[in-house]
């Protein structure tokens, strides 16, 4: 297990990233060199530390979409970064996701995820959504009514709430 992946970890970002290429090497997974003049490989290591996530795919989708969209790059960067191996690699397999893990028609090269509404959510869903603005009107009625009965109370104390909102 990734120590920094830990709530409570008390490593250093620099522990953290020595870590990580320490777990890629052990798991047979290529450290990628940094590129000249970029800080992207960098950033994409020290981001498995930040949020601790370790090498799946999902989690891997998950911060390389945070690097690629919430980090500025200068375009010549990223298209190096996207020609290294792992990434194309990467690339292949979200593109299985994309169609449910399936390559062709009958061949399921990875176990990919249908995430369509069932009969039952949508049953909920149907039911549920018409009925929205009452249900947090209602919602918004009981707090008023408990914070209006609870500040009686000396020993606890209501929290001011924003003006201009609903909080629900």
């Amino acid at each position: 297990m990734l120590s920094f992946k830990e709530q409570n970890c008390d490593f250093t970002l620099g522990e953290g990233i020595k870590e990580y290429n320490e777990y890629l090497v052990l798991n047979d997974k290529e450290v990628l060199p940094q590129l000249k003049d970029s800080s992207i490989v960098m950033d994409h290591d020290a981001t498995h530390v930040i949020f601790g996530l370790d090498t799946t795919l999902e989690e891997e989708s998950l911060l390389d979409t945070w690097v690629l969209w919430c980090c500025s790059y200068r375009l010549s960067h990223l298209m190096t970064y996207s020609k290294q191996p792992e990434i194309k690699d990467l690339y292949k397999k979200l593109c299985l996701f994309r169609n449910h893990g399936l390559s062709t028609r009958d061949t399921v090269d990875l176990l990919g995820y249908n995430s369509r509404l069932d009969t039952f959510q949508a049953v909920v869903g149907n039911w549920l959504l018409p009925k929205a603005k009452s249900i947090a009107n209602k919602r918004i009625e009981n707090a008023n009514y408990l914070d209006s009965k609870l500040s009686l109370i000396n020993e606890i104390k209501i929290p001011p709430r924003p003006t201009n909102y609903k909080i629900v």
